[in-house]
């Protein structure tokens, strides 16, 4: 392909900012609608043409640029597209990935992707990626979360052994960690249907890309191993919750008691001296 062409392809790709939302504003095209319950909706926030130099979006949105697929396989094109995903992903440890299927050229990378194709197979094939992208950026966020809390776990696993007076103030930080793995176990538990949903009979080209990026961004493993996570999560805070109850009922036990100890003596007290008072008459 001569350069002109190259640059007239280019120039004719358009740049999609999407982004993932509870409630559209006014205004606002909405792209995809996901199903209940994940009360989410994937809007339009702005197109524009290509550019050389993509603004990075932030971590829960995506880019989505489109390009029209050359007549021939263009490798001038398809190293172009490739530098322009890292572009827009400067601070992404992950490598773009690449899918070529029935004549559509995906590049993927998170909170990125480019879709060299046909514009006929364009809205559909845009469907499935913002779906699978949606879906990954989720998981990627719940494999952060959980990373972050893994520290805090190791401190509070002897806490389900043995709960003592020293570890009453923590009582309140446990409850608010137990509380956030209820609600991450709920985040994957909406996505999970859809991450592990069987293949589409007959295929169409939308579903086998989504199938491919599914495979080769592991979500199924990657879904597994954060389930595997949370069991560990949720035993060590349960065991921790009860520790922690059942030393709050022993203690107010214990001050139930002492408090009628002290009632008997002081009544033992008050007969004693006014018997004493009697037999003093």
């Amino acid at each position: 392909m001569r350069l002109s062409e190259h640059n007239q392809i280019a120039s004719s790709s358009e740049v999609e900012h999407v982004a993932f939302v509870t409630e559209a504003a006014a205004g606002q095209t909405v792209l995809i609608e996901f199903p209940e319950p994940i009360k989410r909706r994937a809007v339009l926030v702005r197109s524009s043409p290509a550019s050389s130099h993509p603004q990075p979006v932030p971590a829960n949105e995506l880019l989505i640029l489109s390009v029209p697929a050359p007549v021939e396989e263009d490798p001038n094109l398809l190293a172009w597209v490739r530098d322009w995903v890292g572009a827009a992903t400067p601070d992404n440890d992950h490598k773009s990935q690449m899918i070529a299927f029935q004549g559509a050229q995906i590049f993927w990378a998170p909170g990125c992707i480019a879709l060299v194709t046909h514009p006929d197979r364009r809205a559909a094939v845009r469907k499935a990626l913002i779906e699978f992208a949606y879906y990954e950026n989720e998981l990627r966020a719940i494999e952060r979360d959980l990373g972050f809390l893994w520290p805090d776990l190791e401190a509070h696993a002897p806490l389900a052994f043995e709960f003592d007076e020293k570890s009453v103030r923590k009582r309140q930080q446990l409850s608010k960690r137990f509380q956030q793995i209820l609600a991450i176990r709920a985040r994957l538990a909406r996505i999970t249907p859809h991450v592990l949903c069987p293949h589409l009979h007959p295929p169409t080209l939308a579903s086998q890309v989504g199938e491919r990026l599914r495979e080769r961004t592991r979500l199924t493993h990657r879904l597994e191993f954060i389930s595997g996570q949370l069991e560990v999560f949720e035993r060590v805070y349960d065991l921790c919750g009860q520790r922690a109850s059942d030393f709050m009922l022993a203690r107010t036990g214990h001050t139930l008691e002492w408090v009628i100890i002290i009632l008997l003596l002081t009544q033992t007290i008050l007969v004693g001296v006014e018997l004493m008072s009697t037999l003093g008459k």
